[in-house]
C-alpha cells in the first residue's frame, strides 16, 4: 500500500502523515482489526480520499488517494485478535506479539 500512486505527492500534516495517522485510527476502531487486509485497505483509501483536502496555495482543493498493489491469492487477517470472530483461520500477526512490550499511541490528527 502506498500513500499515493508512484509519481504523486502525499500530504504531510504538521503532526505526521495523513495516511499513517488514518491507518492507526482505523486499527483502534471497533471491528476493523478483524477485517481481511484488502477490505481494511479499502476503508483506509476511502477515509483518506474523502476526509482530507489541501488548503491554500497551489494545492487548494487537491486530495490524496492511496494506492493498493497486491498479488495476494488468499485472504489475510494480519491484525485479527485471537479468539474474536474474524473468519481468520490459524495464526494472526498479533497472536505472535508479547503484549508486555507493545506501546500505544494516540492519533495527533482529529
Amino acid at each position: 500500500m502506498y500513500a499515493t500512486p508512484p509519481g504523486y505527492g502525499a500530504f504531510m500534516h504538521p503532526l505526521g502523515s495523513v495516511f499513517l495517522q488514518t491507518f492507526c485510527t482505523l486499527l483502534k476502531e471497533d471491528g476493523n482489526r478483524n477485517l481481511e487486509l484488502t477490505r481494511l485497505m479499502t476503508r483506509l483509501s476511502h477515509r483518506v480520499a474523502y476526509s482530507f483536502q489541501a488548503k491554500g496555495g497551489n494545492f487548494a482543493g487537491k486530495k490524496e488517494m492511496p494506492c493498493l498493489v497486491t498479488r495476494l491469492t488468499r485472504e489475510v487477517f494480519p491484525f485479527a485478535e485471537p479468539g474474536k470472530d474474524s473468519g481468520a483461520a490459524g495464526l494472526s500477526a498479533t497472536s505472535l506479539l508479547d503484549t508486555q512490550h507493545v506501546s500505544t499511541r494516540t492519533p495527533s490528527i482529529s
